[in-house]
């Protein structure tokens, strides 16, 4: 259940390497412009973002389409989180954090370990995250 490596580009074009987030407790959340359960679960995951990051607690989000439509959504929606992006690149990611079912939003969330210790199929349940995020912080 090791977190698989990966590195994609954010909207300046500079590659992050998921090891850059090691001995943080980790949600890697997969989403889209165009998805509405993505969009709706945002806001929410940048407030639990801010509440706990002191903490060592970090959200990565990873756009499952091109940087110009990432960045024309960021720029009306911004979030305080990083985000990358990738068209299938981010796909093929996402399933190989456990997304078999193509899911959109999907969300990993890594232990301080790199260990996978929780996915979300769909919008997230935010009191099984929040529970999650308490008990690994």
């Amino acid at each position: 259940n090791t977190r698989p490596l990966f590195s994609l580009p954010d909207l300046e074009g500079v590659d992050h390497s998921i090891s850059e987030w090691d001995g943080k407790l980790l949600l890697i959340n997969f989403w889209a412009s165009w998805c509405p359960p993505c969009i709706k679960e945002m806001p929410a995951l940048d407030r639990i973002r801010r509440e706990y990051m002191a903490e060592g607690f970090e959200i990565l989000g990873v756009a499952i389409e091109p940087d110009e439509d990432v960045a024309n959504f960021l720029a009306e929606s911004p979030v305080s989180y990083p985000v990358v992006h990738g068209e299938i690149a981010a796909d093929r990611i996402a399933r190989e954090y456990g997304n078999n079912v193509g899911s959109i939003p999907f969300s990993a969330l890594i232990n301080r370990d790199g260990q996978i210790i929780d996915r979300y199929y769909g919008e997230i349940d935010l009191t099984a995250l929040t529970q999650s995020i308490a008990e690994n912080l």
